[in-house]
C-alpha cells in the first residue's frame, strides 16, 4: 500500500540540510478553540422560531477538518514569500535527488509559471499551506491534489498561491455544523413559565384541594418553540455543507406529590380566559392541602438532524431536558365561583 504523508518542509539542493518554512500569524483566518481549529464559515439559515434561532445569513465559528491557511517563508535566506520570488529561486536552485520530492509539495512549474506572470501584472497572489485537524487527510478528502509519489510516498500539494477572494472555503463536517447550531439553539431554549387558575385571594393564591387547576406556558415562544417543533435548514456557500434540523419539544410534564398532568403542547399553551372550554386545558388535581407543593414543569426535546458533506449524507441525534419549579399553596376552603 503506498504512503500518503504531507510535505511541512521545503527541500533545498541535493545533500543540504532541510530549512524548515517560517509560518506566519494564522490572524482571523482559523482561530485555535481548545478542541481543534475552529473557523469563521458563511452561513445561510431558514428557521420557523426566530426567538430561538435567527434565519438569514450570518458568519459562526464551526469546527474544521481542513484549511488554506496564509504562510511567508524563506530558504536559506533567501525570501520566497512571493510567486516572483520563488520562482527565481526555484529556478536558480533546481532540487535534485530525494531533495526533489520537495517540489512536490508546490504547484506544478506552469502553475508557478502562470501565476508569476500574473503578479507581475499587478495581481496580488499570496502563498497558503493546507493545515488539517488531527488524524484529517487532505487528500483523500479532496481538499488538495496529489503532487506525485516518491518511493513509494504519496505527496500532496501543500501549498498554493491563491489571489484575494479565491482561498477555497474551509473543509467543515457536517456534524460540526448541526453540533453549533444545536448548541446556539440551546442556549436560547429556557424552561416553561407556568401561571395557573384558580388563585384565591385570602388563601394566598391558593389552588383548592380536589378542584382542577388550570396551567399553561406563559412562555411558549421560547420553551415550546411556539408550536413544539423547532425547524431550521442551514448550508454554507461554496461548500457541499448543508443540513436539515428538527427538534421537538415533546409533552409538557407538570409534576407534583399531590398531582400531576403530561399535556400535549397545544393544551400546555391554551390559558385561561372567561369562557373558555376546560377540554383544551391543561388540569392538574390536587388531593392534598399544603402551605406549598413544589410543582415542576419538564420539557424534554429531541432533535434529529440529516445532511450531507464532502463526505456524503451523515444524521445524527440529540436531546435536551429543560425544568423549572414553583411553590403552589393548596387550600380545603368552599369552591368559590370560577
Amino acid at each position: 500500500m503506498k504512503r500518503v504523508i504531507p510535505i511541512t518542509i521545503l527541500a533545498l539542493a541535493a545533500g543540504a540540510v532541510t530549512a524548515p518554512l517560517a509560518t506566519a500569524s494564522i490572524g482571523d483566518d482559523p482561530t485555535y478553540g481548545g478542541q481543534g481549529f475552529k473557523v469563521s464559515v458563511r452561513v445561510n439559515v431558514t428557521s420557523d422560531s426566530g426567538k430561538i434561532i435567527q434565519g438569514g445569513s450570518r458568519t459562526i465559528s464551526v469546527p474544521a477538518k481542513c484549511w488554506w491557511k496564509p504562510v511567508s517563508f524563506d530558504v536559506n535566506g533567501a525570501d520566497t514569500s512571493s510567486p516572483e520570488a520563488f520562482e527565481k529561486y526555484h529556478n536558480e536552485n533546481p532540487l535534485q535527488g530525494h531533495a526533489g520530492a520537495g517540489n512536490l509539495a508546490f504547484p506544478p512549474g506552469d502553475e508557478i509559471a502562470k501565476i508569476t506572470a500574473e503578479s507581475k501584472a499587478g495581481k496580488a497572489y499570496r502563498w497558503y499551506q493546507v493545515d488539517c485537524a488531527d488524524g484529517v487527510n487532505p487528500l483523500t478528502e479532496g481538499y488538495t491534489s496529489l503532487g506525485g509519489t516518491f518511493m513509494g510516498t504519496q505527496i500532496w500539494r501543500s501549498y498554493r498561491a491563491f489571489l484575494p477572494g479565491e482561498v477555497p472555503e474551509p473543509l467543515i463536517a457536517v456534524k460540526n455544523l448541526a453540533d453549533v447550531l444545536w448548541d446556539e439553539a440551546q442556549k436560547q431554549i429556557v424552561a416553561p413559565t407556568l401561571d395557573r387558575n384558580p388563585k384565591v385571594a385570602t388563601s394566598g393564591g391558593a389552588a383548592i384541594v380536589n378542584l382542577p387547576s388550570w396551567f399553561w406556558v406563559t412562555n411558549p415562544d421560547r420553551s415550546l418553540a411556539d408550536d413544539g417543533v423547532l425547524r431550521l435548514t442551514a448550508s454554507v456557500p461554496g461548500t457541499p455543507v448543508n443540513m436539515t434540523l428538527e427538534a421537538t419539544s415533546g409533552d409538557v410534564a407538570i409534576t407534583s406529590v399531590a398531582g400531576s398532568n403530561t399535556c400535549d403542547v397545544s393544551h400546555a399553551k391554551y390559558s385561561f380566559g372567561a369562557g373558555k372550554s376546560e377540554a383544551n386545558a391543561c388540569l392538574v388535581t390536587f388531593d392534598q392541602a399544603n402551605a406549598g407543593w413544589p410543582v415542576t414543569a419538564t420539557v424534554t426535546w429531541t432533535a434529529n438532524w440529516t445532511g450531507q458533506d464532502s463526505g456524503g449524507p451523515q444524521s445524527g441525534t440529540a436531546s435536551l431536558t429543560r425544568a423549572t419549579t414553583v411553590n403552589v399553596p393548596v387550600a380545603e376552603i368552599q369552591v368559590p365561583n370560577r
